[in-house]
């Protein structure tokens, strides 16, 4: 083995362990936090913030169970969750059934298949426009295809 292949073996070594989560993982989390306009800051923070809430250090080599995909897409669940709420009385969780299935970069919503009908008609009913909507509440919306111009209408 030549010096340099030995670095580079080393070199990957090293960087599985300074970022545990898989380049791929890293992409998609990045690529959805750009789709709802949050900034790597606020995505640091929201990723700090979970940890320290969950007293996870996401440096522990013993524990590779952090997914940061998730932990973005629960907080796009959350805010969307609040708004629909405030706006139709419809608890997006508790009364439907809307999650967040956890896979890492596969990480996505989940619902029963009448969900999508419920969010729509109540958002109807409340006379709510797509504009009225913040990103969040549009992202899970798109992820759920629920026909923006259905909603507006």
């Amino acid at each position: 083995m030549t010096n340099n292949e030995i670095i580079n073996s080393n070199m990957d070594d090293f960087c599985r362990y300074m970022l545990p989560f898989g380049s791929s993982d890293i992409w998609h989390c990045v690529d959805t936090a750009l789709n709802v306009d949050l900034s790597m800051s606020e995505l640091k923070d929201i990723i700090t913030e979970y940890c320290e809430s969950c007293d996870i250090n996401p440096f522990d080599d013993s524990k590779h169970t952090l997914d940061i995909n998730y932990i973005l897409w629960d907080y796009i669940l959350q805010q969307a969750r609040y708004e629909i709420e405030k706006l139709t009385g419809i608890d997006i969780e508790s009364d439907l059934s809307v999650y967040v299935s956890g896979n890492y970069m596969c990480t996505s919503f989940d619902w029963k298949s009448e969900d999508p009908e419920e969010i729509e008609l109540g958002l109807r009913d409340a006379n709510v426009t797509m504009d009225d909507l913040c990103v969040y509440t549009n992202f899970l919306l798109s992820q759920m295809d629920i026909l923006i111009e259905a909603v507006a209408a």
